[in-house]
């Protein structure tokens, strides 16, 4: 009678950490399922009409010569006018680490209304992160 082949294996290579694998999809690590997440999630938000909303309650038409730059968005922190690619749409309350609520919970803290965002400034934004870090309290 022949034996059927079964597949072999796959072994880490030495000096590699095994993962948890997914349950829901045995063929993925729990990083790689939570990344899959993450960036759905980071999708829906892109996409999110309130922040649309938030740059609109900033914006005013360009103090500049540059012809090509219609609209400037007003930091919300340091109140200085800035193009568009130098702000960015922020939670007032810190949306948290999603692994730590449920999805539901975890939706509700990410996609929140217009008067819970902001536009802040690169170099505001990157303080307020850093303090965030640093600190268990929101930082307004």
């Amino acid at each position: 009678m022949a034996r059927k082949k079964t597949a072999a294996k796959k072994r880490p290579r030495k000096g590699t950490i095994r993962t948890a694998i997914c349950p829901q999809n045995p063929e993925w690590s729990m990083a790689r399922y939570r990344t899959f997440v993450r960036s759905a999630l980071r999708k829906a938000w892109m996409k999110w009409p309130p922040k649309f909303e938030a740059l609109k309650r900033a914006q005013r038409p360009s103090q500049s010569d540059n012809k090509k730059l219609k609209w400037e968005y007003q930091c919300a922190a340091c109140k200085q006018w800035h193009r568009g690619d130098q702000v960015s749409v922020d939670h007032i309350i810190p949306w948290g680490d999603p692994w730590s609520m449920s999805f539901i919970d975890a939706c509700r803290a990410l996609l929140v209304p217009v008067d819970e965002l902001q536009v802040l400034c690169g170099g505001c934004h990157d303080t307020k992160t850093a303090l965030e870090k640093q600190s268990t309290e929101p930082i307004p």
